[in-house]
């Protein structure tokens, strides 16, 4: 399941924004900035952010190791409520990951979304574990 080619067809990514953006005003009301995965999360976020009119910021896997160093490139203030954009889940890591990673940068991470999810047993036990909900 590559995610990734959707880009390349508008009414296709339309129609997938459009998607992700009814499930988080469905779901999370009160999401106040959207993150995107990098990297195949970034221009799924960056088109539901602004659907929703909202902020948008991406995280990377790890920071850089050069420049400023950065792990998650965008503003986000203090206790800011975050859901993450990821293309696909299958065991969930990438974007607990990136979770654990905003919220050490101060967010308060209230869930996720995905264009896709494999719901492997593997993954709800990590999203369970890390008390981490996704849609």
């Amino acid at each position: 399941c590559d995610n990734r080619i959707t880009m390349s067809y508008p009414k296709v990514r339309r129609e997938i924004a459009q998607g992700l953006a009814d499930l988080i005003k469905t779901n999370y009301p009160d999401a106040e900035v959207i993150a995107g995965t990098a990297t195949a999360g970034i221009p799924h976020a960056a088109w539901v952010a602004d659907l929703l009119d909202l902020p948008m910021v991406y995280i990377r896997g790890k920071a850089k190791e050069h420049g400023k160093g950065n792990q998650i490139e965008g503003r986000i203030n203090p206790n800011q409520k975050m859901v993450i954009i990821e293309d696909l889940i299958s065991t969930g890591g990438s974007v607990i990951e990136a979770a654990v990673a905003a919220k050490n940068e101060g967010a308060d991470v209230i869930g996720t979304a995905a264009i896709f999810t494999y719901e492997l047993p593997k993954g709800l036990a990590n999203f369970k574990e890390n008390k981490l909900s996704f849609h």
